[in-house]
């Protein structure tokens, strides 16, 4: 069974409208001998879910920390919303599949 990158998995929940938020904003960054302590701000609602679920302990909500170069990310970002609105959404109600069907020899 091959490993499925955690990013691909986020990239899907967001693609089907799963519950799936992120949150930019750093709060308090500190240094300790073995790394660091990051604090981001949430809002309301997930800091609750968060809590909820660490002390109940039924893994339902985790906070993940990923570390992106802030310019690559805000560059695809762009990009990706420029190609998103050149897409044009087509109408399958008004595409005349028989006109499609019954041209396709023409296209041989």
């Amino acid at each position: 069974m091959s490993k499925i990158s955690d990013l691909k998995v986020m990239d899907e929940m967001a693609h089907r409208s799963l519950d799936i938020r992120a949150f930019p904003d750093i709060v308090n960054m500190q240094s300790v001998k073995k790394g660091g302590h990051v604090t981001i701000g949430t809002d309301k609602g997930t800091i609750q879910q968060l809590m909820h679920s660490s002390t109940t302990n039924d893994g339902k909500y985790k906070a993940l920390l990923f570390v992106v170069n802030m310019d690559q990310y805000k560059k695809l970002k762009t990009e990706m919303e420029h190609e998103e609105e050149d897409f044009e959404e087509v109408d399958f109600e008004e595409v005349d599949f028989e006109d499609i069907t019954n041209n396709a020899g023409a296209l041989e």
